[in-house]
């Protein structure tokens, strides 16, 4: 089990819920806006851990792509309200082009960058 970042409306900065959630039409209408997002369509595919065989699952509604070095690549998904991906340690650079994204997008929502265990914001 990971750690995921997220942008959320559901708590504040205190941490205190706030019942607010981001709405998935919300969130496509959004990546719809911006050229270097877009909704996930295809499939993702895999192979099984212990059998080696390949296997492929449709897409969640609200699985989004960011546009990086012309190459479609996995970036934030739409769960219950949220949005989330797991974190890597190259979100810790300022300059990193997905944490700006990240960034950007939290702005257009009015919403907040913390850590999927409420109990970190980021302050991007």
């Amino acid at each position: 089990m990971g750690i995921n970042v997220i942008v959320t409306r559901g708590i504040d900065r205190t941490f205190m819920p706030t019942g607010q959630d981001i709405a998935l039409s919300e969130w496509i209408d959004l990546v719809g806006g911006d050229e270097t997002l877009r909704i996930n369509t295809e499939p993702h595919v895999g192979l099984h851990p212990h059998t080696g065989e390949r296997f492929a699952m449709r897409p969640r509604r609200g699985d989004a792509e960011i546009l990086l070095e012309g190459r479609w690549e996995p970036f934030l998904y739409f769960q219950s309200g949220v949005l989330s991906m797991r974190y890597s340690e190259g979100l810790d650079d300022p300059q990193n082009p997905v944490r700006k994204k990240i960034a950007a997008v939290a702005k257009q929502l009015g919403a907040l960058v913390a850590l999927d265990s409420n109990d970190y914001l980021f302050e991007w």
